[in-house]
């Protein structure tokens, strides 16, 4: 969790506040436990219980983690929304797969409050 507070103030000829924040390369890792040969896929989504909708929320991948098979996409920030979407695929077992995540539309102009989101990591084999 990231709380925001007068320390992350730029001071000026006006208060800034910076617009994006970005977590550490590894703020999530992952382990993806396949079974023998088999392809896999991540979906990704989010179900907001407290959001301003002018904040964005992004993943990507940072690191392909350890594994013997093969593992693409997801390199790109894109953003995460309500629908379930593609996040990276691969084939047989990974593990310490490292996630980042970056927050923009962070302004003075949204009110001081907790937002609060739940991220949802769907794994299908293929």
């Amino acid at each position: 969790m990231k709380t925001i507070n007068s320390s992350e103030l730029i001071f000026g000829p006006e208060i800034i506040l910076p617009s994006t924040y970005t977590s550490s390369s590894n703020a999530v890792t992952m382990n993806i436990n396949a079974n023998g040969n088999e392809s896999w896929m991540v979906h990704v989504s989010k179900n907001n219980s407290i959001w301003d909708p002018r904040l964005r929320l992004y993943i990507r991948r940072t690191g392909n983690g350890s594994g013997t098979g093969t593992i693409s996409g997801g390199t790109s920030f894109q953003e995460i929304t309500s629908l379930n979407q593609t996040f990276f695929s691969g084939r047989k077992k990974y593990s310490n797969i490292p996630v980042q995540f970056q927050l923009t539309g962070v302004s003075l102009y949204i009110p001081p409050s907790s937002n609060i989101t739940t991220i949802t990591y769907t794994i299908t084999e293929q």
